[in-house]
């Protein structure tokens, strides 16, 4: 999925559990994944854990605009997840929407953003913690400010 705009989402360097470095950008309109970089050789890698292991995000969420997510492709990020999203489950009700198989956490780090499940929104703030698997959910920015988490 080639990029159409230069996303102003922020990239973080993480590492799976196999201890490879691993460069990702996350965001919106940018392509499934980040490059994964060994001496002067890239490849594509995505923001999925391995099947045997694990990936650290620190992910930063502009506020989003509403002309632009008025935009967006209603199953945007389930499309990025692809195959790996789980088959049972409601479908999506926001471009953001999505679901993994993994059990994912997220840390707070800084500002606010609102967690959209099927039946509800949860606001969060830095110091808060998440905690969910296989659930639709959607990190929607509805402030002013960037909100920062370290996930996976």
């Amino acid at each position: 999925m080639p990029a159409t705009r230069r996303s102003r989402c922020s990239t973080a360097a993480s590492r799976s559990s196999r201890g490879h470095p691993v460069r990702q950008a996350v965001g919106h309109g940018v392509r499934a994944g980040g490059a994964r970089v060994q001496g002067r050789q890239r490849r594509q890698t995505t923001a999925l854990p391995p099947d045997t292991g694990t990936a650290l995000l620190v992910v930063e969420f502009p506020p989003l605009d509403p002309a632009e997510e008025a935009k967006m492709d209603p199953n945007m990020m389930m499309k990025v997840i692809g195959e790996r999203a789980p088959a049972r489950g409601l479908p999506v009700k926001h471009p953001l929407m999505h679901r993994t198989r993994t059990v994912d956490y997220a840390v707070i780090l800084s500002g606010e953003i609102d967690m959209m499940l099927d039946d509800s929104v949860v606001h969060v703030r830095a110091g808060d913690v998440i905690i969910q698997q296989a659930t639709n959910h959607a990190w929607i920015n509805r402030g002013r400010e960037p909100c920062a988490s370290c996930s996976r």
